[in-house]
């Protein structure tokens, strides 16, 4: 009965403390970009993590793995080999394909060095070039490797969508040196000045492939 009543205080405080992680990320603006199912090691923490630790603290079978509802990303989510530098002043960014219709639920990066503000948005395409604001993200600071910001729930159908990014200072991404495979597209835009509703005239230039990404759950 004692090693029962132990397990059971073991097992409470470890949800304690998954739930209280929960609430923590939740108030950071830009948070390291968990794999689903991994028991939140990459510190995303979620409240069904929780439920899954205690079932499987209490002697459950539980696979940890993602389930219908879990995000996908879309875009270039693996980090790249070399390291590409963008300045501050500028919008800028490339397209991805969603294949379906989805919710979209976060923007995110995959940044080699750590501290400057950076901002997300998402744009339509029309011709080739970023055109309409989807949603845009509120301002986090770069932790080193993948990370994502939540924006609001936002639906859209299946189609090209451009990410863009904007950095206070200077910024170090992942990337790929003297490859040029993808088409970037700029304009200038302050840090202190809002996002554009509508992109306007862009210039653009072949580059190395970016490492922005969607992150959403796909409509049944």
């Amino acid at each position: 009965m004692q090693m029962m009543k132990s397990r059971i205080v073991a097992v409470s405080a470890l949800v304690l403390t998954l739930l209280m992680g929960t609430q923590a990320v939740a108030g950071n603006s830009s948070v390291p970009d968990a794999d689903c199912g991994d028991l939140n090691n990459s510190g995303n923490l979620t409240t069904s993590d929780a439920l899954q630790a205690l079932k499987a603290a209490v002697g459950q079978q539980v696979p940890l793995m993602c389930d219908a509802n879990s995000s996908i990303r879309v875009g270039n989510a693996n980090e790249l080999a070399d390291t590409e530098d963008f300045s501050p002043g500028y919008l800028i960014g490339a397209a991805v394909d969603l294949p379906a219709g989805a919710v979209v639920t976060h923007l995110g990066l995959i940044a080699r060095k750590a501290g400057p503000p950076y901002r997300i948005a998402m744009y339509t395409d029309d011709g080739g070039q970023p055109d309409q604001l989807v949603i845009g993200s509120e301002t986090g600071n770069l932790i080193v490797g993948r990370q994502a910001i939540a924006v609001a729930p936002t639906s859209v159908p299946s189609g090209k969508y451009w990410l863009m990014a904007n950095f206070e200072t200077d910024a170090e991404l992942s990337g790929v040196n003297d490859v040029q495979l993808a088409e970037i597209r700029f304009r200038d835009l302050a840090f202190t000045d809002p996002l554009p509703a509508i992109f306007g005239e862009s210039e653009g230039y072949p580059g190395t492939p970016m490492n922005h990404f969607i992150k959403a759950i796909y409509l049944p």
